[in-house]
C-alpha cells in the first residue's frame, strides 16, 4: 500500500479507495496498521468515513471490519476493471459475457441516476468507471460521437481515449449509417451498466 501517493501518474479515485478497502480487510489482525494509515493520510480518513456511512466497513469492539457489502463492492469493482481491460484475467466474468444476449435496450433507459456517480461519493472528480458508464448510458439508443462527447462533458482527446477503451473491450459498437458513425451499446456494455448501477446503490445506501 502506497499511502495514496499517486506518483507521476494520478491514480483513479476509485482504485485508491478500492486499495484501501482491501488493505482494511487484509489487516483485520493488524488493526494498528489501519490506525496508522488513518492518522497519516487525510484521503484515507475521508474514505473511511464513506465506508462507515455506507456500511462497507463497521467498527466492532474497536476493530475495523469489512462487511459482506464491502466485499461485494471489492468484487464488483474488480469485475469492472477486467471489463475495461485493466486486469488481464477475465475468467470470473467469462460465463457472464458468453451468456449475454441481445435484448430490448429501451427497457434500460432508467439504468443510472443521471446525477449520481461513484466519484460523487469519493470526491468531486469523476472516475474512469463513471465516464465509461456515461458514454454507455448515452449509447443505449444509437447516437453520434459528438452527442455522446458533449453529454459526458469531454473534449475530443478525452473522448477518443475512452472510445478506444470501449471498442477494444467490446463494450460499444460503431455502426456506419448514411456515411456517419453511430455509437450503440453492446450486450457486454449492458452488463457493465448493471454492475455499475449496483456499485452506486451500495454506496448510496445508508
Amino acid at each position: 500500500m502506497n499511502g495514496g501517493n499517486t506518483g507521476r501518474q494520478r491514480r483513479d479515485i476509485v482504485d485508491v479507495a478500492l486499495d484501501f478497502l482491501r488493505f482494511i480487510e487484509e489487516n483485520y489482525d493488524h488493526q494498528e496498521r489501519i490506525r496508522i494509515s488513518l492518522s497519516y493520510y487525510k484521503v484515507y480518513r475521508k474514505y473511511m468515513n464513506l465506508f462507515l456511512q455506507s456500511r462497507l466497513v463497521i467498527i466492532d469492539r474497536d476493530k475495523y471490519i469489512v462487511t459482506d457489502k464491502g466485499r461485494e463492492f471489492i468484487e464488483l469493482i474488480k469485475i469492472l476493471k477486467k471489463m475495461i481491460g485493466e486486469d488481464s484475467s477475465s475468467d470470473t466474468i467469462k460465463n457472464i459475457i458468453l451468456s449475454a444476449k441481445e435484448t430490448d435496450l429501451s427497457t434500460y433507459k432508467t439504468f443510472i441516476p443521471k446525477k449520481i456517480y461513484i466519484g460523487s461519493f469519493l470526491g468531486k472528480a469523476r472516475s474512469i468507471y463513471d465516464i465509461i458508464a456515461c458514454i454507455l448510458y448515452n449509447s443505449i439508443s444509437p447516437t453520434s460521437k459528438t452527442r455522446a462527447m458533449v453529454k459526458c462533458g469531454l473534449n475530443i482527446n478525452q473522448f477518443s481515449k475512452y472510445l478506444h477503451i470501449l471498442t477494444k473491450n467490446d463494450l460499444i459498437k460503431l455502426n456506419q449509417v448514411n456515411g456517419k458513425t453511430e455509437l450503440m451499446i453492446s450486450s457486454r456494455g449492458i452488463i457493465y451498466l448493471l454492475i455499475y448501477r449496483r456499485i452506486v446503490s451500495l454506496l448510496a445506501q445508508r
